[in-house]
């Protein structure tokens, strides 16, 4: 309730800009397309201009063979309940694999699910709340990204794991073609397509590297800000 709160004073704090502004800055050309048929504002003043802070780091060792991380909050879009379960499901074939999530204590029937599973024996892992500063060293430690979301307004993610060399798995929707060209791609409203996405990656040696298709435009934001 608070959740769709927040989002209609969002809206109406927009509807009331929008009259006032020239320009607009979004994140990609999904957003900006969006921002135009729910607002009509003229794409011509509609800016695509992606930026990120990136991430630093020298975590030099070997990545954990099989090891899978997905970086979120606990917020429904995120779709942890069907890839948790669909990792299970992978699990159950041939007990390989790890699964990496951040989720907060605060998200207790999430979190209790995570301790039920670790309970029945599978090597899910639970680290919490990861800060910035850590991120670097817990990608660098991971060989894949797995994100099943159902919707992004840029996916940052993505970007974060591809720039410290995870392969990425992704949900098949618009929001991840923005960004990259993932390693593999599966449906995220269906469970045993996740699962088998992670049995695609048994065949390590043939699943390719994601490829980025962004840059961080930090500096040109700044410059037109200051202008």
């Amino acid at each position: 309730m608070l959740r769709k709160a927040i989002y209609y004073t969002k809206v109406n704090l927009l509807r009331l800009l929008v009259p006032n502004c020239d320009q607009w800055l979004v994140q990609s050309s999904l957003i900006a397309n969006k921002l135009s048929d729910k607002f009509q504002i003229d794409k011509s003043i509609i800016d695509i201009l992606p930026f990120y802070p990136p991430l630093k780091g020298n975590y030099q060792h070997q990545r954990i063979r099989n090891s899978f991380i997905f970086v979120s909050d606990a917020t429904p879009h995120k779709n942890h309940y069907r890839l948790i379960q669909a990792f299970c499901d992978f699990f159950d074939e041939g007990n390989r694999g790890s699964l990496t999530l951040t989720i907060p204590e605060k998200a207790i029937e999430l979190t209790n699910l995570i301790k039920d599973k670790v309970k029945e024996g599978y090597p899910i892992n639970n680290i919490g709340f990861v800060s910035r500063d850590s991120l670097f060293e817990q990608y660098s430690k991971h060989e894949y990204l797995v994100f099943p979301s159902l919707a992004e307004s840029f996916g940052l993610g993505l970007v974060e794991a591809i720039e410290c060399g995870c392969k990425i798995i992704a949900s098949d929707l618009p929001y991840t073609y923005q960004v990259c060209l993932p390693s593999l791609v599966f449906d995220p409203l269906n469970n045993k397509s996740i699962q088998e996405a992670f049995l695609k990656t048994q065949n390590s040696a043939n699943i390719p590297y994601a490829q980025k298709k962004i840059a961080d435009n930090i500096g040109t934001l700044i410059t037109i800000l200051e202008n």
